[in-house]
């Protein structure tokens, strides 16, 4: 998948706890063959974006949750996917953390690559995509701009459980 441009990222952040988080971040180059010099400064540069340039020669078991979370997502973009996959990047992270991690993900975005993230932080994700397929029991019970589906009464009754002229508040 990685060859086709698709990288992933997991709920619970997936690094080699044994391995520096520089080497970490060179694994998905070493698969693609990459001159080394130039996977290296690109990884510097990843690491730098989400604050964690300092750690280059940590172990990873060293790190938080929420720094093993920036590790994972900066690793998923050292070759340059055009499709990223996040699933649940914002649970269980400081809001710092989050808030890294949007700016990023909106400059993935912005350099033309498509993100598809799962995730139950409703404001953020309300903020942040520009589409949002909102689901319950496994079907899609509306689609379309962030303010639609918010607006939408099967969403309010399915995530609230109540429709929206019933009077109880929040």
């Amino acid at each position: 998948m990685a060859g086709l441009g698709v990288m992933r990222t997991f709920q619970a952040a997936r690094v080699f706890e044994t391995l520096t988080v520089g080497e970490n971040m060179l694994l998905p180059t070493m698969a693609a063959g990459e001159a080394a010099d130039e996977a290296r400064q690109r990884a510097h540069r990843l690491l730098e974006e989400v604050g964690l340039q300092a750690a280059w020669g940590a172990t990873a078991s060293e790190l938080s949750g929420g720094q093993r979370k920036l590790i994972e997502f900066a690793r998923s973009r050292i070759n340059e996917p055009r499709v990223l996959l996040m699933d649940e990047p914002f649970a269980g992270v400081h809001p710092e953390i989050v808030a890294v991690m949007v700016e990023q993900i909106r400059a993935v975005a912005g350099r033309g690559a498509g993100v598809l993230l799962v995730s139950h932080e409703i404001p953020t994700l309300m903020h942040l995509a520009h589409r949002v397929i909102c689901m319950s029991e496994a079907r899609v019970i509306a689609e379309g701009s962030p303010a639609a589906v918010q607006d939408d009464e099967q969403v309010l009754e399915a995530y609230l459980g109540r429709p929206r002229d019933s009077g109880v508040t929040p």
